[in-house]
């Protein structure tokens, strides 16, 4: 006999279908109904599809965590005076072949399928961002999409380092390249510093300087692209605690032990007389 496939839980379906759109509902001012009348649809359409593709609890505590995010937000949203788009996009024949029902079924699928906890919430911002923001296309919405399954929780708390840099200003990063220090690239360093040479590489971080290789990042010189911009605004990945990120960008600070650089240079600034 096959294996019986687990159903997403009722409470899910619940909140994300019908809950969804009586709570929409009772939020005093116009539109809403029409809000609640829009979504409610999809969101229920979209779980019943994705119940029976759920093979195991931990996919199911996913899609759950997910679902109930998403809906949630979107009241929050909704609640604090932000108004669904008035475009296209939840529109289709039926409730299956809108941009905005393809999106939220690719949105749920990811987070169903993601082995690091962290990243289920940062990819349901997806959804919830685009919820309300027609600027937004479906074709953005789906590369970010697309670029956020590919990214691991380490990848992202740097691109929230990377978009916020003001938020740690207290942090001494490394204003020269790590090949001027020669104790500046143990083990750690090389995991971050490859990321970040595989994130250049995909056009996701941008340089001022440019490199290579690993060794001659300049940390200091680390900026967002266009491409990470977009994926940091619709993943809300400033979001991400700063303790996350400062455990992830550590080895990319200068350290006293370091001492002088091969210039005669300590972090970028010439020593005191």
């Amino acid at each position: 006999m096959g294996k019986k496939k687990l159903d997403v839980s009722d409470t899910a379906i619940d909140v994300a279908g019908g809950v969804l759109g009586a709570a929409i509902g009772l939020i005093p001012g116009h539109n809403t109904a029409l809000m609640g009348a829009a979504l409610s649809p999809i969101f229920s359409a979209a779980l019943k599809d994705l119940r029976m593709r759920v093979s195991s609890n931990r996919e199911q505590q996913r899609l759950d965590s997910a679902t109930v995010y998403v809906a949630d937000s979107i009241i929050k949203n909704i609640q604090a005076g932000k108004i669904v788009r008035q475009d296209d996009f939840f529109q289709g024949e039926n409730n299956f072949t809108s941009e905005g029902a393809e999106l939220l079924e690719g949105v749920l699928l990811k987070c169903r399928a993601q082995y690091q906890e962290k990243k289920v919430q940062l990819i349901a911002n997806i959804f919830k961002n685009v919820a309300f923001d027609a600027t937004i296309s479906a074709q953005m919405a789906y590369q970010v999409l697309s670029m956020a399954d590919g990214l691991t929780y380490q990848n992202l708390c740097l691109l929230s380092y990377f978009g916020r840099r003001q938020d740690f200003l207290e942090f001494q990063i490394l204003k020269e390249p790590f090949s001027m220090y020669p104790d500046a690239f143990g083990i750690d360093t090389w995991v971050v510093a490859h990321d970040i040479l595989e994130l250049y590489n995909r056009g996701i971080l941008s340089s001022q300087s440019g490199f290579m290789e690993s060794t001659s990042i300049t940390p200091s010189n680390i900026g967002l692209t266009v491409r990470g911009k977009g994926a940091f605004d619709l993943m809300d990945l400033n979001s991400i605690s700063n303790d996350d990120v400062l455990a992830v960008i550590r080895p990319l600070e200068y350290k006293a032990h370091f001492g002088t650089g091969r210039f005669g240079l300590i972090n970028g600034e010439k020593p005191l007389a």
